[in-house]
């Protein structure tokens, strides 16, 4: 089935390429999508972040990594080239929808019984978003309206206080150190890019009048080294500026450091330091396109392409450091994932990880492609779907094996909560 999609890769990226491309496509295979599948908690109707927590007390699936699945099934070709919205069977759709409204509070939010609602602002603005994508997508509503509505409602609680005034926004962003944590503060602001529109066009104006500013012109990002850090930073502002429809400034620049991040032979801490960089390169060359300076992004697209075999070679070294025993892959190449955003979701064992698998397979594929210019290639094949999916027909209530981990409360609590989790 790849075939086809490689022949037609030749003559836009070139053999040597082309035969890197397969040798990265040659490290997934069946057990991937069958980990998934039995991380599927069919009466809740959501899926586990991983393994140890679908078998440990305590934990219980979350909104994040139901939806990194369901996108997973679509861009893996488990959906037979349809939206994942109409490849799941209706039992599952019901119970998909179900299990999302469930989470959601009066204030708009989406919370977790795990968890509560003492979460870090990226957690909750992420589930916000995760939520309300996944209802749209199926064509639903929440049961109470989302922050991202209540736009005029400037007084509610569903905006956090520094959205509350402008001055307050203004403090907000200037607590930022946008020199040497671009990644931490990016990620606090990418998580509520929708809040900050709800908020008002004034704050979205100042929020990139206040990017520009802070911004080097010399290689695109906001710190003075080019870095798996760095880049990371740019990622999360590169796709704030395609959401809210911003022109992102020296955008040649920070493609071309992007692509130094991609070579680099910095250690890898976590997957995204080698996933970041592709989806920059293709988030930049997209807002390069929208604002009308697309002959130039194609320019910038022929010196990734030049450099495309080496590229896809070092991607694969990198991408097989987090890959394990079971198919599966992992968010750290060495297994510590005891939470995600600050909220607990695995035991940390060696172990994969939905956040870790879906960034390594759906992430890295996805935009591979999106970079070099060609058609998405789809991992699997209708019998692969066949499996997966009969698979979730058939699955029972999992069992909790080990008890819940005595650092469990201690982790949601904001008060206890440490980088050691």
């Amino acid at each position: 089935m790849r075939q086809e999609y490689f022949k037609e890769a030749v003559t836009k990226i070139g053999k040597d390429a082309v035969a890197e491309l397969e040798a990265l496509y040659d490290i997934y295979d069946e057990r991937l999508y069958i980990w998934m599948a039995t991380l599927w908690e069919p009466e809740i109707g959501g899926f586990y972040f991983s393994t140890s927590g679908k078998e440990t007390d305590g934990f219980l699936p979350d909104i994040e990594s139901t939806v990194q699945i369901l996108r997973c099934l679509q861009t893996s070709g488990l959906t037979c080239g349809k939206p994942y919205e109409e490849a799941v069977p209706p039992f599952m759709r019901a119970k998909l929808v179900n299990f999302a409204k469930s989470l959601q509070d009066k204030n708009g939010y989406f919370y977790h019984p795990q968890w509560g609602k003492n979460i870090i602002t990226p957690r909750r603005g992420r589930d916000l978003r995760w939520a309300t994508d996944m209802l749209n997508h199926f064509g639903e509503k929440p049961y109470y309206p989302t922050p991202i509505e209540r736009i005029n409602d400037k007084k509610s609680d569903a905006l956090p206080e520094w959205l509350q005034s402008l001055d307050a926004w203004k403090k907000y962003l200037d607590s930022f150190d946008m020199k040497t944590k671009s990644y931490w503060s990016s990620n606090m602001l990418s998580s509520q890019t929708f809040q900050i529109k709800a908020a008002g066009e004034e704050y979205v104006d100042y929020l990139f009048k206040w990017l520009a500013e802070n911004q080097r012109s010399d290689n695109g990002l906001w710190e003075p080294q080019v870095n798996y850090a760095s880049v990371n930073g740019l990622m999360k502002l590169s796709i704030m500026y395609c959401q809210l429809g911003a022109e992102l400034p020296n955008a040649e620049r920070a493609v071309l450091s992007a692509i130094t991040a991609a070579l680099s032979n910095e250690k890898i801490v976590f997957c995204c330091q080698f996933y970041n960089p592709l989806e920059c390169m293709g988030n930049v060359l997209e807002n390069m396109t929208k604002h009308g300076t697309a002959e130039r992004a194609e320019q910038i697209r022929r010196i990734i392409i030049e450099r495309a075999a080496e590229l896809l070679s070092v991607t694969r070294e990198k991408v097989l450091l987090c890959k394990r025993s079971d198919g599966s892959f992992s968010y750290n190449p060495e297994p510590r994932s005891r939470l995600s955003q600050k909220a607990p979701v695995s035991l940390g064992l060696e172990e994969g990880d939905v956040n870790g698998a879906t960034i390594c397979t759906n992430g890295i594929i996805k935009n591979v492609c999106k970079a070099f210019g060609i058609p998405k290639i789809p991992l699997y094949c209708k019998a692969d779907s066949e499996i997966f999916f009969d698979m979730i027909e058939n699955a029972v209530k999992p069992t909790k094996i080990y008890a819940k981990p005595d650092w469990f409360d201690d982790a949601i609590n904001p008060e206890k909560l440490t980088e050691n989790y």
